[in-house]
């Protein structure tokens, strides 16, 4: 028994030297202490005083609903242009169509202005428009070269492509052995990449024997010979070559 009380009194003993605090000490435990509550009241307080709005999900189920039906109208007017535009009359299967007798035809690469006015859809701006293009180029060889004129658009050329020729013979043809850099810079199927090395090559072979080496050295691609090619030419070794 009197064993038992004495354990008791060391285990005591050892415990108040553990609690033997001193007045910065307790102080600090009661600082400690409060910033704990305090910081356990702020969160347990904030969520109550702070009102939060509530998501209104019937709100968004409707909007969502507005947006699928806005969608439902799109595709259906897609489809509705689909089956319109398979409508829309073929330039290539109309122009077998006979002109009107009112509306003589126009060879397109020698009419001047006031001829130009006569076809339907041309009026003064375009007619200019078309006569400058056409300068630049050197003559049109083929009708769908007048959608490249700035400001036409398909269905203004449809009104008049069938009244309109063209006579490939009046176009000015580029002789590449002889046409200066300037000058075939000019041309719009032509930009300077392609004109620097179109130079290039016939500086080193001293000249291009046929059109097709521009194609054979791959100094243009398909699309780009096709388009060029009814402008350019291989004229004869001059005297002083």
């Amino acid at each position: 028994m009197a064993f038992r009380i004495v354990n008791t009194l060391q285990i005591m003993s050892a415990l108040k030297e553990y609690f033997n605090l001193s007045r910065q000490e307790r102080r600090g435990i009661f600082v400690l202490l409060s910033i704990i509550f305090a910081v356990i009241l702020y969160n347990r307080l904030i969520p109550v005083m702070i009102n939060t709005p509530k998501f209104d999900y019937q709100e968004f189920g409707q909007e969502i609903n507005t947006f699928l039906a806005a969608q439902k109208v799109y595709t259906d007017s897609v489809k509705a242009f689909k089956s319109s535009y398979r409508t829309i009359p073929n330039p290539v299967s109309s122009s077998q169509k006979k002109p009107s007798k009112n509306i003589r035809i126009i060879e397109i690469n020698a009419a001047d202005t006031s001829a130009l006015i006569s076809l339907p859809g041309i009026g003064p701006y375009y007619a200019k428009r078309i006569i400058k293009y056409r300068d630049i180029l050197g003559g049109y060889y083929r009708k769908e070269q007048l959608l490249e004129v700035y400001g036409m658009d398909s269905s203004r050329y449809l009104q008049y492509y069938q009244f309109i020729s063209i006579d490939t013979n009046m176009i000015q043809k580029i002789d590449l052995n002889h046409v200066e850099f300037k000058t075939l810079l000019r041309h719009p199927y032509f930009d300077y990449e392609l004109v620097k090395a179109i130079f290039d090559y016939r500086r080193k072979h001293s000249r291009i024997k046929s059109n097709s080496e521009l194609l054979k050295h791959h100094l243009m691609n398909n699309e780009e010979f096709r388009k060029t090619k009814p402008y350019l030419t291989i004229e004869t070794i001059h005297a002083s070559d």
